[in-house]
């Protein structure tokens, strides 16, 4: 029986030589291809549609990929990295039986998006590639840090909205109900 990792480890080998900006491009046209065929979000390795058959313009494709991008990265950064005492667990949990080679990690990363978030193989692949970038780190923090990098500062929801005594929302302004102040 073969092994289910080859196919992501050949999937992810593949995009290995390719540029940061055509990754983003390629997730673009991954997405609206799944979009009009689903059946391929299965695939590691799908077959693309063509800009101009999805509709989309070439300059358009570049900022829609970086978007997508991410949009998934932000949502994946913290189970795959974790910001507590279980932080990288589960990654390291694959990369500590194996040599720390590019397409390994790289396929690491992919697995954990398509068993952890259920995001599309054809789309894991490459947001995986984009993360890992071209060096393979040397361990999960190095990998992590890389992440953040790559992403910015990753905004805390609620951040500065809420009382943090009683949950409540701050007040920003006097009430609607309040009557204006007496004048003399």
């Amino acid at each position: 029986m073969p092994d289910p990792t080859d196919d992501v480890r050949a999937a992810v080998a593949n995009l290995a030589d390719t540029d940061e900006d055509d990754l983003y491009r390629l997730l673009a046209l991954r997405v609206k291809t799944i979009e009009k065929h689903p059946a391929m979000a299965g695939e590691f390795a799908p077959t693309t549609m063509a800009a101009t058959e999805l509709g989309i313009a070439m300059p358009d494709l570049h900022a829609l990929g970086r978007k997508l991008f991410e949009n998934i990265a932000r949502a994946s950064q913290s189970i795959i990295c974790g910001s507590d005492s279980e932080a990288g667990f589960h990654l390291q949990r694959i990369l500590s039986s194996v040599n720390m080679d590019i397409t390994t990690v790289t396929a690491g990363v992919a697995t954990l998006l398509v068993g952890q978030l259920a995001i599309a193989p054809a789309v894991a692949g490459v947001v995986a590639a984009i993360v890992v970038g071209k060096v393979a780190p040397n361990s999960v923090e190095a990998l992590c840090a890389a992440w953040t990098k790559k992403l910015g500062p990753v905004p805390v929801p609620g951040t500065g909205t809420m009382d943090p005594g009683t949950g409540a929302p701050e007040p920003t302004s006097v009430p609607p109900t309040a009557a204006p102040p007496a004048t003399a």
